[in-house]
C-alpha cells in the first residue's frame, strides 16, 4: 500500500511514513506492505485507514458496494437535517458514523478464556475472529449430523 496524497496530510501519516522510510520498510516506489501500515498506524488517528478505506471502497467485504462520500471528521453526516434534529430530540447529538475511521469508531476490545493464548497488541478484527469462526463451522457441521 502507498500513501499517495494529492495535497496535504488528510490522514496525518507523514510522520509514520517518515519513520517506516527510515526503518526500511517502505520501497523506492513508496509501498509497504498492508502489515506494516496496520502495525505503524494501530495507534494513529485513523487506525488502519488506508486499507480499511481501501477494501471499503473497492468492495472487498461487501458483495455491491455502495456510492458513498467519505467524511473523516467525527461528528459530520451526510443527508438530511433531520438526522441531527432526530438525535438532538432523544437528548443527544450526532457523536460519529457507521464505519467512521476514526479510533473511537475503530477501537475494540478481545476477550479469551485460554489464558496460555498469547496475542499480538493489537489486531485486526477479522485476525482476532478467525478460529471462532473455524469452531462454529465446525460445531454446525456437527449438529446437522444424524
Amino acid at each position: 500500500m502507498q500513501y499517495d496524497r494529492q495535497h496535504g496530510d488528510p490522514f496525518g501519516l507523514l510522520g509514520t511514513l517518515t519513520e517506516m522510510q527510515a526503518a526500511g520498510l517502505v520501497d523506492d516506489e513508496g509501498y509497504a506492505s498492508r502489515e506494516d501500515w496496520f502495525t505503524h498506524t494501530a495507534s494513529a488517528d485513523y487506525p488502519d485507514g488506508l486499507a480499511r478505506l481501501t477494501d471499503a471502497l473497492s468492495g472487498t467485504w461487501v458483495s455491491h458496494p455502495a456510492t458513498v462520500m467519505v467524511g473523516l471528521q467525527p461528528g459530520y453526516a451526510c443527508g438530511g437535517r433531520s438526522v441531527r434534529v432526530g438525535a438532538w430530540f432523544k437528548g443527544g447529538h450526532l457523536e460519529g458514523t457507521h464505519g467512521g475511521l476514526d479510533k473511537d469508531s475503530s477501537w475494540g476490545f478481545f476477550l479469551d478464556s485460554d489464558a496460555d493464548r498469547v496475542y499480538p497488541p493489537v489486531m485486526r478484527g477479522d485476525q482476532a475472529l478467525v478460529e471462532f469462526a473455524g469452531r462454529v463451522e465446525r460445531d454446525s457441521a456437527d449438529s446437522d449430523s444424524p
